[in-house]
């Protein structure tokens, strides 16, 4: 039966790309760039990865996204990566 669940902020690393529809692989891929990234500093992700639909494109042609994977603690892999709250709620 579904439920309603609590849940507290969640920090994460991610990226940002605005992509057509062809081209979502690419910035999926990014998925696991980012826990290479986690495993090589001895880290885990918290829990599961995300994709996050921001923008539909005027166009209708093309999206903007961000994969996340969620973290414990801020880091820092490189400019090509940033770091994001997800909000808490219900």
């Amino acid at each position: 039966m579904p439920s309603i669940v609590d849940r507290n902020e969640q920090r994460y690393v991610g990226c940002r790309a605005t992509v057509g529809p062809d081209s979502m692989a690419e910035v999926a891929h990014r998925i696991a760039a980012i826990i290479g990234a986690l495993a090589e500093r001895g880290l885990e992700p918290a829990c599961a990865p995300f994709f996050r639909y921001l923008v539909l494109g005027t166009d209708m042609k093309t999206v903007t996204v961000e994969v996340g994977v969620p973290v414990a603690e801020p880091l820092d892999l490189g400019d090509e990566y940033s770091n994001g709250v997800l909000p808490a709620g219900k």
